[in-house]
C-alpha cells in the first residue's frame, strides 16, 4: 500500500465518520423533541421572539461543533478553513436526513 492510498483511507474515514455522527445526532434530536424543547424554552441564545431563528441558530451551532472537531490546521490555514466548511456542511446535511428520516418513518 502507498502512502497517498493511506492517507485516502483515512480521510475517507473521517468523511463517513463526520456523516455517521451528523445523522445520528439529527435522528437523537428529532426522538427528544428537540425542536418542541426549543419552542418551550425561556432560555435563548440567538433570538428571544422567532422560534425559527434559534432553531436553526442551534442546530447550525451543533454543525459548525461537529465539524470544526475534524479539521486538521497543520496544513495551513486555506486548507484548514476549506477543511473546516466541507466538514460543517456535511454534518449539517447529514442531521438534516437524520432528523427527516426518524420523523417519517418512526
Amino acid at each position: 500500500m502507498e502512502l497517498s492510498d493511506l492517507i485516502q483511507d483515512i480521510e475517507a474515514t473521517k468523511v463517513a465518520s463526520i456523516g455517521l455522527i451528523g445523522g445520528a445526532t439529527g435522528a437523537l434530536s428529532r426522538v427528544i423533541n428537540f425542536e418542541e424543547r426549543i419552542e418551550k424554552s425561556k432560555n435563548r441564545l440567538f433570538s428571544k421572539e422567532n422560534d425559527e431563528v434559534e432553531k436553526e441558530g442551534l442546530k447550525y451551532l451543533i454543525s459548525f461543533i461537529g465539524g470544526l472537531t475534524s479539521v486538521e490546521y497543520r496544513n495551513g490555514l486555506s486548507s484548514g478553513i476549506g477543511q473546516a466548511v466541507l466538514y460543517v456542511t456535511e454534518f449539517r446535511l447529514a442531521y438534516e436526513a437524520g432528523y427527516r428520516l426518524v420523523d417519517k418513518y418512526i
